[in-house]
């Protein structure tokens, strides 16, 4: 993975995420671990997923489908322990959907990237 790409799609996020909270003009600057968070979880998965593809792609396709419903749940999970515990669900909900539409875009062109990669 290329290290520039991996920064810019945090910048992207930290910058969409920022413009949210002062969009909304609320004191929950501490919500911008939303997209460290993004990043840590998409550059596993990434690094985790280029690893089985070297090795099987009938495993590859099984790994990638079981760890997107993994980190689905785990998204939901951290979502609905932000909305008990404060009360901007609104800009949390926006901050999530933002960041999941960033990252979803990234980890599918790296991943199309690679597929075609590992065709040739």
């Amino acid at each position: 993975m290329k290290p520039l790409k991996n920064l810019l799609s945090l910048l992207i996020s930290l910058i969409i995420s920022y413009a949210v909270i002062v969009l909304f003009n609320i004191g929950y600057e501490w919500l911008l671990f939303i997209p460290i968070y993004f990043f840590l979880i998409t550059y596993l998965t990434i690094y985790y997923l280029a690893l089985q593809q070297k090795k099987n792609q009938r495993l590859y396709i099984i790994s990638y489908l079981s760890l997107t419903m993994i980190r689905l749940f785990i998204h939901i999970a951290i979502m609905v322990l932000l909305f008990i515990f404060t009360n901007a669900e609104y800009l949390i909900a926006s901050l999530f959907l933002c960041n999941y539409i960033v990252y979803n875009i990234f980890e599918l062109s790296f991943l199309l990237k690679k597929k075609k990669e590992h065709t040739h």
